[in-house]
């Protein structure tokens, strides 16, 4: 479809995903069914689409307006409908651009399909600035440590940022994620706008692509190396960096540092070394 409206910005939206039958199915039936065509798991996830929307059933959180009567193919009662769209929202954990739309008290559909349409806008770096967004804003934490024992279901990927020289004040960078030998690879330009708004564009690249733009790496950056974990909490998305050697020189202490907060500042003169571990073991959480 994309191809044959060449002269055009394209946007093609699916109902449904890849990914969403293994909802339906066991473990088993869906890896089955992977080997069977010759898939992985990884590659439906995280290959096809640019982006994954999930909006969170009405029969969680909003049970007054789950209804069997309005909907002909809606056979399911409210507690199989919730176990159903847990499955479902897990099985995107991972995707690059998951975004969850959870149902909130005092909402009607139409807030909650505008923060669907904000979060397209978004992703493709079209400014809407608060039009659609109700008191929401994007957080990240620094967290000292991650527990060995994850409470919850998780997806891990290699990730890998690169920062690329640029003719104007823009930033620009190359992106590889993924794992197991099967990557995505994004192109993201950050630039600030005449009417002094920063905006962000984000476009997936092939492989080849990727390996063109590596040869404009900017010498005066080190490239980023972590490793991302995904997971779900209360219907929210997080995405939690942890980040691995190699590390830019000034950060590379005697022994392996294990997670290391992303700016990477040297430490500064007289810094007490048992403050300089704690700094050396921190992660970073987004919300």
């Amino acid at each position: 479809l994309a191809r044959g409206h060449t002269d055009k910005n394209v946007l093609i939206i699916c109902d449904r995903g890849a990914m969403d039958p293994s909802a339906f199915l066991t473990a088993e039936e869906w890896h089955s069914q992977l080997a069977a065509n010759g898939l992985t798991e990884i590659a439906l996830r995280d290959q096809r689409y640019d982006q994954v929307i999930h909006m969170v059933s009405a029969a969680n959180g909003a049970e007054a307006y789950y209804q069997l009567e309005n909907n002909a193919t809606r056979k399911e009662l409210p507690e199989l409908a919730r176990e159903l769209d847990r499955k479902a929202s897990e099985a995107w954990v991972g995707h690059p651009s998951l975004d969850i739309i959870p149902n909130q008290t005092g909402q009607n559909f139409d807030e909650k399909l505008s923060r669907a349409i904000e979060s397209v806008c978004r992703r493709m770096g079209i400014d809407v600035q608060d039009r659609f967004a109700k008191n929401s804003r994007k957080r990240k934490f620094l967290v000292r440590g991650v527990p060995e024992e994850w409470p919850c279901k998780y997806q891990d990927s290699e990730v890998a940022h690169m920062y690329l020289l640029t003719a104007d004040d823009s930033q620009a960078r190359i992106c590889r994620r993924g794992r197991d030998g099967v990557y995505t690879w994004t192109h993201t330009v950050r630039r600030v706008a005449p009417d002094g708004v920063r905006r962000e564009t984000r476009v997936s690249i092939p492989a080849r692509q990727y390996q063109f733009l590596e040869s404009q790496r900017d010498p005066m950056r080190m490239p980023i190396f972590m490793r991302r974990r995904c997971f779900l909490w209360k219907d929210m998305h997080y995405r939690l960096d942890m980040y691995r050697a190699p590390l830019p020189r000034p950060l590379r202490w005697p022994e392996p540092a294990r997670d290391v907060h992303r700016e990477h500042r040297p430490r500064p003169a007289g810094l007490p070394e048992r403050r300089a571990r704690r700094h050396r073991q921190r992660v970073v959480l987004h919300v």
